[in-house]
């Protein structure tokens, strides 16, 4: 994130803007100028007014801190530079919270950036809690004296154990974890439980479709045996009758012939006939 520039109604600044330029900008003036209202706005711009902040007898609560001397609401707006766009954030005073009014969108287009809100602007933009960032990247001379911070401790001590101060390896740890528990949370509960009865659920649904396939199978087969031997009976059947047949053709052949040699010796008997009886009438005589 870059800022470009800021413009406050804040404290004792009245709509008056600090312009940033590119690199490290050193700001020297004499007391009272405003360096530190600057950085107070700068602090609630991005995290919002810590409405629960009280007043103490030593020390103002920022909401009573930084009121408009002229009496205006408390508003503020910063132009910057993130993640390749330019960004306008603006806040302004309700009836009740200062600067509890937000609104972030593109500064040329004036359409919404919805991933920035009033709650996680700063965590966003910045990486970090209000309270890590007060203690670590922007200090005032009130949080000068050391206090424990669970926040910052916590990211300490995930630098110190992991590397990353982000607290993605607690996440991870958790994560890991909750799965594991997830995944077999005892012998007979979990994802991996499941799984098992399922796998052996379907196990058992495919042994019993193999078995239904073999008893198809063997059924298939008796079918195709009775097929096969009807068949052979029907060719067996068909070769009997032409051999029957044959047979018969060669029985109506010889009868023919027969019948050919009994007409022949019939005719010739009948057409000798008389002379046979003459002949016989001679030897009686």
């Amino acid at each position: 994130m870059k800022i470009l520039s800021m413009t406050a109604t804040f404290g004792k600044l009245e709509q008056q803007t600090l312009t940033l330029k590119p690199g490290l900008n050193v700001i020297h003036a004499p007391n009272e100028w405003g360096k530190s209202t600057w950085c107070a706005f700068l602090l609630n711009m991005l995290y919002g007014v810590d409405t629960r902040e009280r007043t103490k007898q030593d020390a103002l609560a920022d909401k009573d801190r930084y009121a408009p001397w002229s009496g205006a609401a408390m508003s503020g707006r910063m132009d910057l530079e993130w993640n390749g766009r330019k960004i306008t954030i603006e806040r302004t005073s309700n009836a009740r919270i200062p600067l509890g009014v937000f609104r972030a969108y593109e500064t040329e287009t004036g359409l919404d950036v919805p991933e920035l809100t009033a709650a996680n602007c700063g965590q966003i933009l910045l990486g970090v809690e209000r309270s890590v960032f007060t203690r670590a990247g922007f200090l005032r001379l009130a949080d000068m004296p050391v206090t424990q911070d669970e926040a910052l401790r916590r990211r300490l001590n995930n630098l110190v154990t992991t590397g990353d101060e982000s607290g993605d390896g607690d996440k991870l740890g958790q994560t890991l974890k909750d799965l594991k528990n997830k995944c077999r949370s005892n012998r007979s509960n979990g994802l991996l439980p499941e799984a098992e009865g399922q796998r052996e659920r379907l196990r058992n649904q495919l042994w019993d479709l193999q078995q239904q396939e073999l008893i198809r199978q063997e059924h298939r087969q008796n079918e195709q045996a009775k097929e096969q031997a009807e068949l052979q009976r029907i060719v067996r059947e068909r070769s009997d009758r032409a051999a029957d047949r044959k047979a018969e053709h060669r029985f109506q052949a010889r009868l023919s012939i027969w019948n050919t040699i009994i007409g022949a010796v019939l005719g010739a008997f009948i057409s000798n006939l008389d002379r046979i009886v003459r002949f016989v009438a001679a030897l009686i005589g």
